[in-house]
């Protein structure tokens, strides 16, 4: 899980984008701060255990020659 990942809080079945992943004491269980855009732009700091990944961040393609 990382920056720009869609993930669901399963606590609030809320939908957010991975902002940012601290590196705890815990590494297996980070923290991670999701924005959460409806109704109002908040951001919460959500423990790995409980989010579920629903869609990672899509890689720019290469265009070049």
């Amino acid at each position: 899980m990382g920056p720009g990942d869609l993930v669901r809080l399963t606590k609030r079945n809320a939908i957010g984008i991975v902002v940012e992943v601290f590196g705890d004491l815990d590494p297996n269980n980070p923290w991670i701060r999701v924005l959460f855009t409806g109704p109002n732009h908040t951001y919460q700091w959500c423990k790995k255990e409980g989010l579920l990944l629903l869609s990672k961040k899509r890689e720019e393609d290469d265009h070049s020659l």
